[in-house]
């Protein structure tokens, strides 16, 4: 799983000059489960403050929806299951 890196930019404010790196956090996202097992991944993260705006951001992931904690791929697995099967049996 990578960072999406289209620019070197704030993702508030647009300005491009003076991001410094503020710290590195550990996010937990939630993934397919394997073999009847929950399955997290563990990513670090850079996050970064924009010295125009002085708010914080983090670049996305490709593989995860910006605020979330599941994986594209779950969300279209759960998607595909509640299509299926009823919600109720989806949801063990």
């Amino acid at each position: 799983m990578e960072t999406i890196e289209p620019s070197n930019r704030c993702i508030h404010c647009d300005f491009s000059k003076n991001l410094r790196r503020h710290d590195k956090r550990l996010r937990r996202v939630r993934d397919m489960n394997l073999i009847h097992k929950y399955l997290h991944l563990l990513i670090h993260v850079k996050r970064w403050r924009c010295q125009n705006c002085k708010k914080l951001f983090c670049k996305p992931l490709s593989s995860v929806p910006s605020g979330s904690h599941q994986t594209y791929r779950l969300q279209e697995h759960i998607f595909e299951q509640c299509r299926a099967t009823t919600i109720s049996y989806a949801g063990r």
